[in-house]
């Protein structure tokens, strides 16, 4: 619950100057929400991901690139109806393609 709720307060501490900044360089609201944040945040990934590989860490760059990747997948497909129901057991993790 405490994390949950510094993250709200976060959100409100960046909300602000984000739409300010917005209104300043003439930017939609959801240009800045959905394309700026969506680069810093990839940059902190891939940044990430970099470190713990040098490090040879492969299970947590496995896990990072995963997650951005399905945070990707999710933005690409926005506004497309997803079923979550799979024919095949195999369409869980071989993707669209296993069941064919």
């Amino acid at each position: 619950m405490a994390a949950t709720a510094a993250i709200a307060v976060e959100a409100e501490l960046v909300s602000g100057p984000l739409e300010a900044a917005a209104g300043a360089l003439h930017l939609s609201t959801v240009f800045v929400g959905v394309i700026v944040l969506a680069l810093v945040g990839t940059a902190s990934d891939l940044f990430a991901a970099s470190y713990f590989a040098y490090q040879g860490k492969m299970g947590s760059v496995m896990t990072i690139s995963v997650g951005s990747s399905i945070q990707v997948a999710l933005v690409v497909f926005l506004g497309t109806p997803m079923r979550l129901d799979f024919g095949n057991p195999l369409d869980l993790f071989a993707g669209p393609a296993a069941g064919q």
